[in-house]
């Protein structure tokens, strides 16, 4: 983190910007990343980040998964295609996930 702080420092007052990537062994996209992050957020923006998406295509929300876990609790017994099939006749438009087959 100290090689950013160092970077972002010289990057205002440089003005060659590729030339100082070269000597820190960056490339400019992540030159000009790191020194938007410093004007934005100062310090603390030079911490590292998550790469872990925020979402994805196929997740379901969480009012789904809280019906699916209450009707699972009441019937501990019953199998993934019943518990679904309840569901869709409780509540017809919502996308319900696919009763998945053991093969």
């Amino acid at each position: 983190m100290n090689q950013r702080k160092e970077f972002v420092l010289k990057a205002i007052h440089t003005n060659n910007f590729r030339q100082l990537c070269e000597e820190y062994g960056i490339s400019a996209k992540t030159g000009y990343k790191w020194r938007e992050r410093f004007y934005q957020y100062g310090y603390e923006g030079m911490m590292e980040h998550s790469r872990r998406p925020l979402s994805h295509a196929k997740e379901l929300g969480e009012s789904v998964i809280c019906e699916i876990i209450r009707l699972k609790n009441a019937h501990p017994r019953w199998g993934a295609r019943k518990l679904r099939s309840l569901l869709e006749d409780q509540k017809p438009g919502q996308n319900w996930p696919v009763a998945q087959l053991k093969q």
